[in-house]
């Protein structure tokens, strides 16, 4: 019966994150066509900020930060996570009190609607070429010099084993030294 609950609740966050979706993506297209990539930080503030907390509450994940008095006037910071949900995305951009890029593994811009906006907004790799894992460490490094934050899940994809980390890939490590 737990189980058969927790499709269910899966499946209705989906359509309350799809829904914003709905909502979200064409704004972004229209602001986008205007004005170009100028608004960039306000609109990943928004996403981080507005969107971010709004599916967390109507799919009732609550949510406590502590640290962050750490994090003011200082950075950018290269900010490392543990992945195993996808609610991991929306407790990270919830949770930061700024905006930061995340990378994002190529096959994510696939995924309808969600793919515009991972297009716009997240630093692309994919993880078969090395080609591309050394040009987005590089465009890492810019949005870095660029003031913006990044987010990295070091584990490479979501962990779905009984231990609470997989092997770490040396990238985030490399990045923030």
């Amino acid at each position: 019966m737990i189980k058969v609950l927790r499709k269910v609740w899966a499946v209705y966050g989906v359509i309350v994150f799809g829904i914003q979706l709905l909502i979200w993506t064409p704004i972004t297209t229209i602001v986008f066509l205007l004005f170009g990539r100028r608004p960039e930080r306000v609109i990943i503030w928004m996403g981080h900020h507005i969107i971010a907390p709004v599916t967390l509450f109507f799919t009732g994940v609550f949510r406590r930060v502590h640290g962050r008095a750490h994090l003011k006037g200082k950075g950018p910071f290269v900010i490392v996570s543990n992945h195993r949900s996808f609610l991991d995305i929306l407790i990270n951009a919830s949770a930061y009190p700024g905006v930061y890029k995340f990378l994002s593994k190529k096959e994510m811009t696939k995924i309808p609607i969600w793919g515009l906006t991972v297009k716009r907004l997240c630093i692309l790799v994919d993880r078969k070429s090395a080609e591309s894992r050394a040009e987005s460490f590089e465009r890492m490094k810019a949005a870095l010099d660029a003031g913006y934050s990044i987010l990295l899940y070091p584990e490479g994809t979501r962990n779905r084993t009984a231990e609470p980390l997989t092997p770490f890939y040396d990238g985030a490590f490399r990045l923030a030294a």
